[in-house]
């Protein structure tokens, strides 16, 4: 099953290099990933040499969120980056010229928070500051969670962390 998920994956990154970007196959395919665990196999990939096995050249550049690997992959220093769809649709709509070719990952156990004890339900959190990666699938959930539980939004600080300093800010 590995070995199959594995070819799956290349094939993929593959079709990106050769089809999606218009390159040559001799040319380094640069991608753009997450400092999280579902990106493993992108490293491993790269680093035990498999994709370049395949006739894919490959390096990977790391970002600590999607909202600067979309930046990259955008400006032309990628030519793919494995961001949140939540990131790609409004420059999609404000008609940037990018394709959303497949959903990597799909987990309902990413996204978590942590709460003083001072919060004892969602309005609570109305008139106090929280911490989030902005632009992130992170930011539009706690928007969603506030919107579901009634809380105002507006009442509510929102701080840019950076996900490479989330724990230090608890």
């Amino acid at each position: 099953m590995r070995r199959k998920t594995l070819v799956v994956f290349t094939a993929l990154i593959a079709t990106l290099a050769l089809v999606g970007t218009g390159r040559s196959a001799d040319k380094k395919l640069t991608f753009g990933i997450g400092i999280s665990a579902p990106f493993a196999p992108f490293v491993i990939a790269v680093e035990k040499g498999f994709m370049e096995k395949r006739g894919v050249p490959a390096e990977y550049k790391m970002f600590e969120s999607g909202a600067p690997a979309f930046e990259a992959m955008v400006a032309g220093s990628l030519d793919a980056g494995m961001v949140s769809e939540f990131i790609f649709v409004p420059a999609r709509a404000k008609g940037a010229q990018i394709s959303l070719v497949s959903l990597f990952t799909v987990t309902g156990k990413d996204l978590g928070a942590v709460v003083s004890k001072n919060v004892k339900s969602p309005k609570d959190l109305e008139g106090k500051t929280v911490g989030t990666a902005v632009r992130t699938s992170a930011e539009y959930f706690m928007y969603k969670y506030m919107e579901k539980h009634g809380v105002d939004a507006a009442k509510v600080t929102v701080k840019n962390i950076n996900p490479t300093e989330e724990h230090r800010q608890l």
